[in-house]
Parts: C-alpha cells; structure tokens; sequence
C-alpha cells in the first residue's frame, strides 16, 4: 500500500506535540526515505532506460510513479515535521 502525504500529515496531527514524539517519527519516516531512496536508485540503474522520457504504461513506469510519489511524500511530510520541531523548540526556548 502507497502511504500518501494526508496519511503522514494525519500522523502528525495524532502525535502529541513533544520534541520526543517528534524526534521519534522523524528518525522513522528519515529511515523510510532513506529506504525508498536507495530503491529508486536502484531501480534506475537497472530500469532507467524504460522510465526515463513520455510516460506509458509499462510495469516498469507504473512501478516508478508509485515510488516516486511516495518518496515525495514522505520529503513534504518531514519538511512540514522540521517546521513543528523547530516551533516545539522555540516555544519550549
């Protein structure tokens, strides 16, 4: 199943606003970046030349997309998590 950006915003919306909470979802989600990262990677070195160019629906593209779309994801979700780790911090001075 794709995990999408409401989902994750949704997760930080449920969390208590701790530095704690916040620091343990972020090394989280880093950690699934990081994972989706080194398998786009991965996946272009192997099937770049059936992803890259007009977009088609091959298995290859499809897959691509979908990955692309959850790294993507989890990018915005950590930027919008920083923002309220950084506001945590400034509030707790």
């Amino acid at each position: 199943m794709m995990i999408t950006y409401e989902q994750l915003s949704k997760q930080i919306s449920d969390v208590q606003l701790s530095q704690g909470d916040l620091q343990e979802l972020k090394v989280k989600w880093d950690a699934a970046l990081l994972k989706l990262h080194d398998f786009i990677e991965m996946f272009l070195e192997r099937f770049g030349d059936r992803v890259i160019g007009d977009k088609d629906n091959s298995p290859e593209w499809t897959l691509y997309s979908k990955k692309y779309d959850e790294y993507s994801a989890y990018s915005r979700a950590i930027r919008a998590l920083d923002y309220f780790i950084a506001k945590e911090k400034l509030k707790n001075g």
